[in-house]
């Protein structure tokens, strides 16, 4: 049971990164509009 513990910190971490990395393309997207 004690590996419950990484796998969800895992879990947070790689959720965390996919936000991340959606936030920074949306705001890339935004600013490329803008450009234009």
């Amino acid at each position: 049971m004690r590996n419950t513990g990484a796998r969800l910190a895992a879990a947070g971490v790689v959720v965390l990164a996919a936000a991340t990395a959606g936030a920074e393309l949306r705001t890339q997207t935004v600013e490329y509009r803008h450009g234009d």
